[in-house]
């Protein structure tokens, strides 16, 4: 039961750390030159959303490159993608709701 507690607590803050970097790739924050950057090279590719664009789109690469890992390593959470799956749709309902 713990071991759901600690995910659904970590696809909050993936959610968060989500809003927190689309507000700072934003023009006049401190990485807006990111957001800059991203709007004028990467406009026309693939990576474009995953890269920043798109909040949502970048939420799901956040769950997964930063806050999964540290719920396997961390807190001994087996790997179940069904598991990261349920995590990643909690943290984009979480952005979703704070964006709106």
């Amino acid at each position: 039961m713990m071991e759901y507690f600690i995910l659904i607590a970590l696809a909050a803050l993936s959610a968060l750390f989500s809003y927190f970097f689309d507000f700072c790739i934003m023009n006049g924050n401190i990485f807006g030159w990111y957001g800059r950057w991203l709007d004028n090279r990467m406009n026309e590719t693939w990576l474009y959303k995953p890269l920043g664009a798109c909040i949502v789109c970048a939420n799901v690469w956040h769950t997964i490159l930063i806050f999964y890992p540290v719920a396997v390593f961390r807190y001994g959470v087996e790997f179940n993608t069904f598991e990261l799956f349920c995590m990643i749709l909690v943290s984009n309902f979480i952005v979703r709701k704070i964006k709106d």
